[in-house]
């Protein structure tokens, strides 16, 4: 019985140690952790917003979940991820965000909330959007919005405009632009995806975005996981296009 009980006591000890480990691994991870990345997930009917607040926050909510804590969001990464129904894709309070190479598909509010504090210039480069009611809704930060391709935006894409700067866009079903300058090098066409019934938003050969975009990344990958920078430029949006082989 003593060898029993000792067992036991002994086994009481290492599980109250490994969750006083746990508890302090959680607390440096989320007191200094700046640089996030957040990829490779598909976000249906989920909205991710950042902060800088006193609280300091990062979490995906459907309604008032939090997963995570953070003290400062500078210089997050969202890329590889599909946002999917929902009515607010993105909220972003934090400093210097970079979003690229995801999908936004039927965003029935804004797909990105610019809320950043003043000073600070968020990215949304390579994006694809299809059926989206308000690209950028933007009252602080700057955002450089570039290479992106918008299939039928069904409200005012740009909403507070004075410090959103668009660039080699492809635009296509546009109701209202909310701003004059949508770029020089935009073009206003039909990007010609795969597959739009069934939501493949690759490109066509046909494709009026392939080479087309402004090289604003290193060498890097797409949606898909192809390289980018094959050519001159990098295409328009989140998926570079590949040809098919039919050699075996």
């Amino acid at each position: 019985m003593k060898n029993s009980n000792k067992k036991s006591q002994g086994s009481i000890i290492v599980t109250i140690l490994l969750i006083l480990v746990g508890i302090i691994a959680v607390t440096i991870v989320g007191a200094f952790i700046l640089n996030m990345v957040r990829e490779n997930t598909q976000l249906n009917n989920v909205q991710v917003d950042l902060s800088i607040d006193p609280v300091g926050t990062f979490y995906d909510t459907a309604s008032t979940l939090g997963l995570g804590n953070l003290n400062d969001n500078s210089n997050t990464i969202i890329r590889y991820n599909k946002f999917m129904n929902s009515d607010v894709a993105i909220s972003n309070h934090s400093k210097n965000l970079q979003v690229y190479y995801n999908e936004f598909i039927n965003i029935y509010g804004m797909a990105f909330d610019a809320a950043g504090p003043s000073g600070s210039n968020s990215n949304v480069f390579n994006n694809t959007f299809y059926n989206v009611k308000t690209l950028v809704f933007g009252y602080g930060e700057t955002v450089d919005f570039k290479n992106n391709i918008v299939y039928n935006c069904t409200g005012t894409a740009f909403v507070g405009g004075k410090n959103i700067n668009p660039d080699y866009n492809c635009y296509y079903q546009v109701k209202t632009f909310g701003i004059f300058n949508t770029g020089v090098h935009s073009i206003k066409t039909d990007p010609k995806f795969s597959d739009v019934s069934n939501l493949d938003l690759k490109l066509q050969s046909t494709s009026p975005c392939i080479n087309k975009g402004i090289n604003l990344l290193v060498i890097y990958k797409d949606f898909d996981g192809h390289p980018t920078h094959k050519e001159s430029c990098v295409d328009i949006g989140a998926h570079e296009f590949v040809a098919i082989s039919n050699s075996q």
